[in-house]
């Protein structure tokens, strides 16, 4: 995954920067609130609740959890995305026997599977007017994110072994 991104990573840092990343980085945590408002209405009306918080509430909680998601989704990156590489270089400087590679690889996943669970059910808790239980999200937390970790291992299996990233979409 390094070796594929390095490139497209060097030409972004190393070009002069625009005066627009300010705006397209507002613009983008907007939309990225926007969906989580999306989310909202859909779990009100899922449960048959009328939201009667007033609407700057509702946008700053979207956009508190947009900025928080952002970093725990960076977390998630590195755990299951650079954990392969990351443990290559730890390997190396460390001198660690190659029988914890299996320990690592269970454990990465474990902790992203845990991660995601608990972000999904803050989600579920925090996001609607009606206030659930863990144990009523906890179940749908759970499948979250396995189906997560499946899509995880697939893209990861994918970026290793099929995809020619330059061929697809260029330098």
């Amino acid at each position: 995954v390094a070796r594929t991104l390095t490139p497209a990573i060097v030409d972004v840092v190393t070009e002069p920067p625009s005066g627009m990343l300010p705006v397209s980085l507002l613009f983008a945590i907007w939309v990225a609130s926007s969906a989580l408002d999306a989310l909202r209405l859909s779990l009100n009306h899922a449960y048959n609740i009328v939201e009667r918080r007033w609407i700057w509430q509702l946008k700053l909680q979207s956009i508190v959890f947009v900025m928080l998601g952002g970093c725990f989704l960076v977390t998630i990156a590195f755990l299951i995305l650079l954990g392969p590489f990351l443990w290559h270089v730890a390997e190396g400087v460390l001198h660690l026997p190659v029988e914890n590679k299996a320990f690592l690889i269970f454990g990465q996943y474990a902790v992203g599977a845990v991660l995601i669970s608990f972000g999904s059910a803050l989600l579920h808790l925090l996001l609607p007017m009606h206030r659930l239980r863990i144990r009523e999200v906890l179940p749908g937390s759970i499948a979250t994110s396995i189906l997560w970790m499946i899509a995880a291992v697939l893209f990861t299996l994918y970026l290793s072994r099929l995809a020619d990233y330059g061929a697809t979409y260029g330098t």
